[in-house]
């Protein structure tokens, strides 16, 4: 039996990649050991599956099907920069989301269901859009780290259009995780008055 490490999110445009490139160099300074996520590899993770037999991926495609069915493509902004779980312990850096009409956060909530029916238990935590650029690995330049976060927290980015969900294979590898697409389920183009 094969067993596939698995995850449904959304994949975003080369500005928002380069955003992050850019928002990266910004801790070049502080010296921390972070572990920065591969500006391919940028996305933002509507719900993380965790290691899957490879025969239900079938069901889990129906299932998103299903969930994703009417959703209307979005646009998303792209506009602060933080961390988890919080500033005196940072061991997440992120990109924030502002989306105004909801639609990501109801979209997260059908998957969310969808995967329970499928035995994936429903996150206890809030979903909290954010696109994580890197992992602190340790308390090394944690100071300057900290005092960029707090000096340069806003960000002014392109919208980012969001026109579909995929389902993702993540293999990890010594060079880092390396994320391929299994499935892309397209959102309903918006109307243009």
């Amino acid at each position: 039996m094969s067993i596939v490490r698995a995850f449904i999110a959304i994949s975003l445009p080369p500005h928002v990649q380069e955003l992050g490139v850019q928002v990266r160099e910004r801790f070049r300074e502080c010296e921390a050991s972070i572990s920065w996520v591969q500006p391919q590899n940028v996305h933002l993770t509507i719900k993380f599956l965790g290691n899957v037999e490879e025969e239900k991926i079938g069901p889990i495609g129906k299932a998103l099907e299903k969930a994703i069915g009417g959703a209307r493509a979005f646009s998303m902004n792209i506009n602060e920069v933080g961390v988890f779980p919080n500033i005196k312990f940072p061991r997440v850096i992120w990109m924030g989301v502002d989306e105004p009409t909801r639609t990501l956060i109801n979209l997260e909530n059908r998957i969310s269901a969808e995967m329970e029916t499928l035995g994936f238990p429903k996150e206890e935590k809030k979903f909290t859009p954010h696109i994580t650029l890197g992992r602190i690995k340790s308390h090394k330049g944690k100071n300057k780290l900290m005092e960029i976060i707090q000096s340069q927290r806003m960000l002014y980015c392109d919208e980012a259009l969001v026109e579909d969900v995929k389902l993702y294979k993540s293999e990890l590898k010594p060079t880092g995780a390396v994320h391929s697409v299994l499935a892309s389920f397209s959102l309903a183009r918006r109307k243009i008055c």
